[in-house]
C-alpha cells in the first residue's frame, strides 16, 4: 500500500504529538510552519491531505485557508481550531476547508475524521471510470472530479463534491437530513449545528448563477431534493 503524505501546516507545540501520532498510523507527515511554506510543499509533490493548526489566531488561519484552497483544488483540508465558537467554524468551512474540529480533541475523533475525508475524496475517481452524471445542465465526471453547468466549471471542495454527487445519484427523490449526513459525512458527523444547510447553502451559490433554474430544493420539516422547477 503507497503510504499517504500528510502536511501539518501551522504547525503549534502539539504538532511533535501529531506527527508521531500519524506517522504510527502509516502516514508520511511533512510539518510546515506557515501558510506560504505549505503552498511550497503541495506544489513540490503529491499531497494527500492538509492538517492547518492555528498558532496565532483564528484570522490567520483562515487567511492560510483562503490561500490553501486556491492551492489545493479538491484535495482535503481540515482546520484544527483553537476556537470553540460555531460562528468560527462555520467561518472557517465557508472559506473553504472541509472539516474543522475544535481542540482539545480526541487523537480516535480526529483518526476518524482524516479517513473519512481521505475515503471520500477517492469515491468519485474509484465508483467508475470516466462515469459522467447529468442532470437539469449539471454535468459531473467521477474520473476528473470536474463539475460544469451548462458548460461552465464549476469549482468545488471536497465535502461540496461528495454532497453534490449523493444528490445527483439521488435526482427527484427527497432525502432526509438524517439520510445525507450520514451518507456525506460518515463518522466525521458529531450530530451538532447545521452543518448541512451551510453546506447546500454553499452548493447553490456555486451551482444555481443568475438566471439559472433552481435544483437544491427545501422539503420542510424533512431535508432536500435535487430537482428542477416545476414549469
Amino acid at each position: 500500500m503507497q503510504e499517504r503524505l500528510l502536511l501539518i501546516a501551522e504547525a503549534d507545540p502539539q504538532e511533535e504529538r501529531l506527527r508521531k501520532h500519524f506517522e504510527a498510523c502509516g502516514f508520511y507527515v511533512e510539518v510546515v510552519c506557515s501558510g506560504e511554506s505549505a503552498v511550497a510543499a503541495i506544489r513540490a509533490g503529491d499531497v494527500d491531505l492538509v492538517l492547518l493548526t492555528d498558532t496565532t489566531t483564528a484570522t490567520s488561519a483562515c487567511s492560510d485557508v483562503v490561500v490553501l484552497r486556491a492551492t489545493l483544488s479538491s484535495v482535503p483540508l481540515l482546520h484544527l481550531q483553537r476556537s470553540n465558537d460555531y460562528a468560527q467554524r462555520a467561518f472557517s468551512l465557508r472559506l473553504g476547508s472541509d472539516d474543522v474540529v475544535s481542540t482539545p480533541f480526541a487523537l480516535d475523533e480526529l483518526d476518524a475524521r482524516v479517513h473519512a475525508l481521505l475515503r471520500r475524496s477517492q469515491m468519485g475517481a474509484r465508483h467508475l471510470d470516466g462515469d459522467l452524471i447529468e442532470y437539469g445542465g449539471l454535468t459531473l465526471n467521477t474520473d476528473t472530479r470536474q463539475v460544469s453547468r451548462d458548460g461552465e466549471s464549476i469549482r468545488l471542495t471536497v465535502k461540496e463534491y461528495d454532497l453534490l454527487t449523493h444528490f445527483l445519484r439521488h435526482p427527484n427523490q427527497v432525502l432526509s437530513r438524517h439520510a445525507i449526513l450520514h451518507a456525506v459525512w460518515g463518522q466525521s458527523w458529531s450530530g451538532k449545528d447545521n452543518l448541512l444547510d451551510v453546506y447546500v447553502r454553499y452548493l447553490r451559490k456555486k451551482i444555481e448563477k443568475d438566471g439559472q433554474p433552481q435544483l437544491l430544493q427545501t422539503v420542510k420539516g424533512v431535508g432536500y431534493i435535487l430537482k428542477l422547477p416545476d414549469p
